[in-house]
């Protein structure tokens, strides 16, 4: 796996060009495009180590999809904030620790 570092999003190379964010997983044969919602994540996000700088896209879900629907979300470790020592660690906006935000995409 491999990512770009010239983007203003978090793009990673696993097969196809993924490109990770709070809103879902996107994916595109081609840094030109087109990207297209994905309904699937790759399971070789789940092995990026904690000091890569898109370690965060860990916490990027596709929970669920249908053919009309892609039921997207993230837990708060995306937007940074882990929990420590039993306390949450929380930024200005952020949800506390295990609480999620879902959003429903629909599939053009």
């Amino acid at each position: 796996m491999s990512y770009a570092v010239n983007t203003s999003s978090q793009v990673l190379v696993i097969g196809v060009l993924l490109r990770m964010r709070a809103g879902g997983v996107f994916e595109s044969p081609s840094a030109l495009g087109p990207w297209k919602i994905s309904d699937a994540r790759p399971s070789q996000v789940d092995s990026i180590p904690p000091q890569s700088p898109v370690h965060n896209t860990k916490y990027v879900y596709v929970y669920e999809s249908t053919p009309e629907v892609v039921y997207v979300g993230y837990t708060p470790a995306y937007m940074g904030c882990y929990p420590y020592y039993a306390r949450s660690c929380t930024a200005p906006g952020v949800l506390p620790p295990y609480v999620s935000r879902t959003t429903t995409i629909p599939v053009p």
